[in-house]
């Protein structure tokens, strides 16, 4: 069993395939204009033959806040049948239907041609640039989306803040007041600039303020001009480690590669569980 639903692993990339194809004309009665992207393990690693969950991006344009958009949803999703949207077996959400975090919603989705269910975790969002950016950072191999996020954040540790907001046309970041920094932040939805406010004398944040955003994930390879998203884990581990001068930007990176890269009870002793712990090992050995 699988995930926080407790169904089945989906067992092929064509099992795979037909479950979103059912799902999709599910989708289509809550929504007519919906559009749904492939993402997660399926779109990263080709070779992958099954999985636990599928991931997808469900896009329902709306002017609707997200936390209303979701709690709609998960109202349409138990006004279903049960032999559809099926009650969960994990013991810990035992006949549960949904499963609400973030910005996804779960099910357990039942497909009456394959004859078994699925975890299907839809991440949603409310316009086309929004799902264009999740594309592009989730069908990234987890592993390079930790090394990315640390990459972001240390930014203007590693560069002259003028140079970076050259780069990315910020015209007006605003002033830096006492025990203030710029840093950039990047999360599936939005690349954003803060002015980070810290405790005297220290490096503890204390509070953050976004001055600027952007849902267009070209910015994020400006910012991070100097790498490739095409290079190898261990190569981007290697390139990383040759390129970065500030003894902070080490310590940076790890701890969020470290929070990215977690290995969850149900892969202890699994080969997706070893390659987990083979990452963590090479980032805190070479950083």
């Amino acid at each position: 069993m699988s995930g926080v639903a407790g169904a089945e692993r989906v067992r092929s990339r064509e099992d795979y395939v037909q479950f979103v194809k059912s799902y999709s004309k599910l989708i289509y009665q809550f929504c007519e204009n919906n559009i749904l992207y492939y993402t997660g393990s399926y779109a990263a690693d080709k070779s992958k033959q099954t999985f636990g969950d599928i991931d997808l991006i469900l896009t329902i344009p709306t002017t609707l806040t997200k936390t209303t958009l979701k709690k709609s949803l998960v109202e349409f999703f138990h006004n279903q049948p049960e032999d559809v949207i099926v009650p969960f077996s994990n013991s810990k959400y035992l006949d549960r239907r949904t499963y609400n975090s973030g910005e996804i919603v779960t099910v357990r989705y039942y497909d009456k041609e394959l004859g078994y269910s699925a975890q299907i975790d839809s991440i949603i969002a409310r316009d086309y640039a929004e799902a264009n950016f999740k594309r592009k950072f989730l069908n990234m191999p987890a592993s390079i989306q930790g090394l990315v996020l640390g990459l972001v954040k240390i930014a203007v540790l590693e560069n002259p803040a003028t140079e970076l907001f050259d780069r990315l046309g910020i015209i007006d970041p605003g002033v830096l007041g006492l025990d203030q920094e710029y840093e950039f932040n990047l999360s599936s939805s939005e690349l954003q600039l803060r002015r980070v406010q810290y405790a005297p004398w220290t490096y503890k944040q204390v509070s953050r303020e976004i001055l600027w955003t952007s849902a267009n994930f070209y910015y994020v390879h400006s910012l991070l001009s100097m790498t490739s998203f095409d290079y190898t884990f261990v190569e981007l581990v290697s390139k990383i480690n040759s390129e970065i001068k500030n003894p902070r930007s080490r310590e940076r990176i790890k701890g969020l590669f470290a929070s990215m890269i977690s290995i969850k009870s149900g892969e202890v002793g699994t080969e997706k569980g070893s390659e987990k712990e083979k990452s963590l090992a090479l980032v805190q050995q070479t950083f």
